[in-house]
């Protein structure tokens, strides 16, 4: 029998995998909410990631600041744009950055004093593409801008000074100390207050630091010599009509030569005016003891004048070293003195002074360490410091207006002329020497100027 299902026959199936779809557009959902939850995380820890290589850029930079600020001080003359300079008309950094007050001055004997903090004197670079473009102030620019790179990259740093806050009860404390401020930018920024500009204010930028530290001065000549003449051994004088014409007007000194050994009579000596005698102190045995101590092992007498031995001396940041093991002459000392006439210089090896032109002035007098022995050969006008192993004097109208000082003999065979002159001494214990960082002033500075 057949039986026909018409009613099953006009229906269709119902629709199947409507719960299969939702699921998996809710985890489609799902997945797209933490997609933009960890790509939010991911662009948080980059800006996280930038700020501190900016950050990091920025304190290296104020560090780097300091240490640059440190070797222009110690260096010698330069130019604007921070160069080594031999212009007679540029200044060294120091003349550039702070005024030097008298050694009589109230302030304290050795001090320094600054400019007003709108017209102080600021020093900067950029670094960028592994190039450094710099610029320092003039006496008509004290706050130069650097030019920054076309493409606006690079981080910049600037520094200068300011009087640190001492011990106010003891004047000795500020004596020679200055402070050193670095500041520096993470990026260059833009507008008016970039960091190019580095008197303009505050600049706009991701990342800034500041550092600052007090810096001392490590004399070169820790003490004055009291005589105008001073001698480890005999201080003699050979032919006719040879003389020692030495005067020592200074009241505080009185001594026109010193010996471990014997001084020739022959020539005039005038020490202070209303003194009685000549002001010659000889054969002091201290002295030549000293003298004989003064060899490669122990370096005695060097280190009685100058409170180091000469290893530690020559390696100061401020003293420029000359190799003169085969010897050197006035031309060689000139052209080191043309870039750095207010450096100690250090002679290692003999000396022959053989021009007649003049070394120093009162403002900027020379300071000669000479290891040998050093040969006054020319009719050479000198003002300032000289040390010497061993002294040869062999020309008449050569002269001395400072002091010299030698653990040996001084030797003359044509008349020596020398006095002694205690504002050319003060300048050159006072102002020549290093600058060094104080134990202990290390600080961070908020703001930028």
């Amino acid at each position: 029998m057949l039986i026909r299902h018409t009613a099953l026959a006009g229906r269709r199936a119902p629709p199947r995998g409507l719960a299969a779809l939702t699921v998996v557009m809710v985890l489609f959902f799902v997945m797209a909410l933490v997609a933009a939850y960890t790509n939010r995380n991911l662009i948080f820890e980059q800006r996280i990631s930038i700020g501190t290589y900016r950050s990091a850029r920025a304190t290296d930079g104020a560090e780097a600041a300091l240490n640059w600020g440190m070797s222009l001080l110690n260096g010698g003359l330069i130019d604007t744009a921070c160069q080594p300079s031999t212009v007679a008309t540029d200044l060294d950094y120091r003349r550039q950055a702070f005024v030097e007050l008298p050694a009589d001055s109230v302030a304290g004997e050795g001090r320094y004093e600054t400019s007003s903090l709108v017209s102080r004197p600021v020093a900067g670079c950029i670094v960028a593409n592994g190039q450094m473009s710099c610029a320092c102030p003039s006496a008509a620019v004290t706050n130069p801008i650097i030019t920054p790179p076309t493409s606006g990259q690079g981080t910049a740093f600037h520094t200068t000074f300011f009087l640190p806050i001492l011990d106010g009860s003891d004047p000795k404390s500020h004596q020679g100390v200055v402070g050193l401020a670095g500041y520096a930018c993470g990026s260059l920024g833009t507008g008016v207050n970039d960091c190019s500009r580095s008197a303009a204010g505050v600049p706009q930028v991701d990342g800034m630091a500041g550092i600052s530290s007090s810096l001392g001065m490590l004399s070169a000549l820790p003490l004055a010599p009291k005589a105008t003449l001073t001698a480890g051994g005999v201080v003699s004088t050979t032919g006719g009509g040879v003389q020692l014409v030495i005067s020592n007007p200074d009241s505080s000194s009185g001594k026109t030569v010193m010996a471990g050994g014997a001084v020739s009579n022959s020539g005039q000596f005038a020490g202070p005016a209303g003194s009685a005698g000549d002001g010659k102190v000889d054969n002091v045995a201290a002295m030549a003891n000293l003298a004989n101590l003064a060899d490669p092992t122990s370096d005695g007498w060097f280190k009685a004048v100058f409170g180091m031995d000469p290893v530690t001396y020559r390696n100061q940041p401020a003293t420029r070293l000359m190799d003169c093991s085969a010897g050197c002459n006035a031309t060689a000392l000139a052209a080191v003195l043309a870039g750095y006439p207010r450096n100690p210089i250090f002679i290692a090896g003999d000396l022959s002074l053989d021009s007649a032109a003049g070394l120093g002035t009162a403002a900027a007098p020379v300071m000669l360490v000479v290891s040998g022995t050093l040969t006054v050969a020319a009719d050479t006008p000198i003002i300032g410091f000289v040390y010497a192993g061993n002294l040869n004097w062999q020309a008449a109208n050569a002269s001395v207006n400072g002091a010299i000082v030698t653990r040996g003999n001084f030797a003359a065979t044509a008349t020596a002329r020398l006095t002694y002159d205690r504002q050319v001494i003060d300048t050159i214990r006072l102002r020549y020497g290093s600058f060094v960082r104080m134990p202990g002033s290390w600080s961070t500075r908020n703001g930028y100027n």
